[in-house]
């Protein structure tokens, strides 16, 4: 996967999982700092065009089993905390921003 940046008219015609064949400007972006850099760059696409090949909705099905965990983890007693803990874990504090 890259990162594709869309622009104008070709907004809102895909979302996140869709494959997608695109044409575009292949670009490489260098840190602000280049003195110490490692050579490493990020790259990403600049799409002109955008041709949707299929869109992953198999994924997106909620099964019996599904249900019954969601279920499950909703009837503790310690919902909140465990959720607070499960937002952003790598930001450490804030609890209470996150269960908001």
């Amino acid at each position: 996967s890259k990162k594709l940046i869309l622009d104008q008219d070709l907004v809102d015609q895909v979302k996140p999982g869709d494959r997608v064949k695109c044409v575009g400007i292949y670009r490489a972006q260098g840190s602000k700092n280049m003195a110490s850099s490692s050579g490493n760059f990020k790259t990403h696409i600049i799409a002109n065009g955008i041709k949707i090949l299929g869109r992953d909705a198999c994924s997106s099905a909620i099964t019996h089993e599904d249900i019954a965990n969601i279920k499950k983890i909703g009837a503790r007693p310690d919902i909140l905390d465990l959720l607070g803990r499960s937002v952003a874990p790598s930001i450490y504090g804030h609890d209470h921003i996150k269960k908001a």
